[in-house]
């Protein structure tokens, strides 16, 4: 296996976390890996792991490649959040260190990710950093005053 491969969101969900993925989502984990990338949308049938592999890893692999960096998980309503959240702390004890809570955590490179649901789009804002990734789940749901910030 290539130094490199665990680099990238697909080798690290697989050396790191132990998952495995579809091609689709590799393809996905490739166009997503770019950290100056714009927005991207994903329409995928229900459980096909767009949630439980995608957003987890890719949020996983962000906050351990860009120190400093910062997720934001979001979705129309917090019981879609917490179920992001559940499956990321199933990973805690790979991340020595870091501090998780329920819908947060912090890794001793400074990085952070957050996971919260409002339906005021003011309480959306501030969210800045030089590597900022935001998850939207189940986009449809979620304001869309919140979808222009």
């Amino acid at each position: 296996m290539n130094d490199w491969f665990i680099g990238t969101p697909s080798g690290f969900g697989r050396i790191v976390l132990g998952l495995d993925y579809y091609q689709w989502q590799d393809d996905i984990f490739f166009k997503a890996a770019r950290p100056k990338s714009q927005n991207m949308a994903i329409c995928a049938v229900n459980g096909s792991g767009k949630t439980s592999r995608l957003a987890l890893t890719l949020m996983l692999w962000w906050a351990s490649t860009f120190p400093k960096s910062k997720t934001i998980t979001t979705a129309g309503v917090f019981r879609q959040v917490k179920n992001l959240w559940q499956d990321v702390n199933k990973f805690r004890h790979k991340f020595p260190g870091a501090k998780f809570n329920d819908t947060d955590f912090k890794l001793p490179n400074g990085s952070t990710a957050q996971g919260f649901s409002t339906d005021n789009p003011e309480y959306f804002e501030g969210h800045h950093a030089d590597y900022l990734l935001i998850i939207v789940d189940e986009a449809k749901s979620v304001a869309d005053g919140i979808m222009r910030q």
